[in-house]
């Protein structure tokens, strides 16, 4: 699966990268905006693993929502979303939000590999 990985902690995003292409996941990291919309510009990533809250002047929700916007103007199939936050909570931040397309998932950091793999999975 083409994954996109945008986490602002390197050692975190590096290391869940590292095993989701020991588990044959193609992976792109960003760490902020920039970053994010550089590596979603070709639309093929079929999952997006975001932060809730970035260190950055970035929203990692308001990404995810404008990739998939992207994905459904070019007339794709939604991405899997999955949620991560340090926060024990990230229901009541996105229900707050109220995001036009659904998080699939939500993690609380630090998320296991085997959650993240069963998130994909399912």
């Amino acid at each position: 699966m083409n994954i996109v990985l945008l986490e602002d902690d390197t050692d975190t995003r590096e290391a869940m990268a590292a095993l989701l292409s020991l588990d044959a996941h193609q992976v792109e990291q960003a760490y902020d905006s920039a970053s994010f919309r550089l590596v979603t510009s070709d639309l093929r990533s079929e999952a997006v693993i975001f932060d809730l809250h970035l260190a950055s002047d970035s929203n990692g929700l308001s990404l995810a929502m404008d990739y998939q916007a992207r994905r459904q103007a070019a007339g794709l199939q939604p991405a899997k979303l999955i949620a991560l936050s340090g926060s024990d909570h990230p229901d009541h931040c996105i229900a707050r939000a109220r995001p036009p397309f659904p998080v699939h998932h939500r993690l609380i950091k630090p998320a296991d590999h085997a959650q993240i793999l069963a998130a994909l999975d399912s």
